[in-house]
């Protein structure tokens, strides 16, 4: 017997590609009987447990526990969700052959492993994490839309500065102007995180205020 209403995923592919994303960079995912799929995920920020929450309320109930020192979360969804149990280092064709659902898979990804802010007075947006492939995907997308990223190893498998890594970290930048710009607009309907939305509108905000200093010209990009 199921203690709470439990819903369908609708199979809108937006949020499909989204939620693929975010899966891949934030939760766990596991098939605990044959009805049900369940996810779970820690985090010592409040911002992304209520993200959490939002992203699967219509769905299901969402636990959110507080702990000592951290929030976590778990969510008991129905068969329709089994598209979130594959984890694999790897971005489906189908979302990669559409730039739109590459940017709804990307907003996920920056939901869960991404950074926007602005460090000397200079907007950057960053995703690390150990998904070496994902990320020389997003690497090659972006630049394939005309947005100059780049794309290294940041950190090898060990233990550095005594923090240990349990792979090689690899990291993707975009911090040139026209570019940043460009990827903040299109990724903007795409975030849903409350702090990396504000952040993306400040970056934003200290593009255009530089280039106007610079006395660039502003395009729709």
């Amino acid at each position: 017997s199921m203690r709470y209403e439990r819903r369908s995923f609708d199979g809108d592919l937006i949020e499909k590609a989204y939620l693929i994303g975010f899966r891949l960079g934030d939760l766990h995912v596991k098939k605990i009987s044959k009805k049900t799929i369940k996810t779970n995920s820690s985090t010592t920020k409040l911002a992304q447990a209520n993200l959490i929450k939002s992203l699967f309320s219509n769905y299901c109930h969402v636990y959110i526990n507080k702990c000592k020192d951290c929030y976590t979360t778990n969510c008991h969804l129905d068969n329709s969700f089994n598209f979130l149990l594959e984890k694999k280092d790897k971005i489906k064709y189908w979302i990669l052959k559409d730039d739109k659902l590459f940017l709804a898979f990307l907003g996920g990804y920056t939901d869960a492993e991404g950074n926007i802010g602005i460090y000397t007075k200079m907007a950057r947006y960053r995703v690390g994490s150990y998904d070496k492939k994902i990320l020389s995907q997003i690497y090659a997308k972006l630049n394939s839309l005309g947005i100059r990223a780049t794309y290294s190893l940041e950190t090898k498998k060990g233990i550095h500065n005594g923090k240990k890594h349990n792979g090689d970290f690899w990291r993707v930048k975009v911090s040139e102007m026209s570019s940043l710009l460009k990827l903040l607009n299109n990724l903007e309907p795409f975030i849903k995180h409350e702090k990396r939305y504000n952040d993306l509108i400040h970056a934003r905000n200290n593009i255009i205020q530089r280039m106007e200093r610079n006395g660039k010209i502003l395009y729709n990009i």
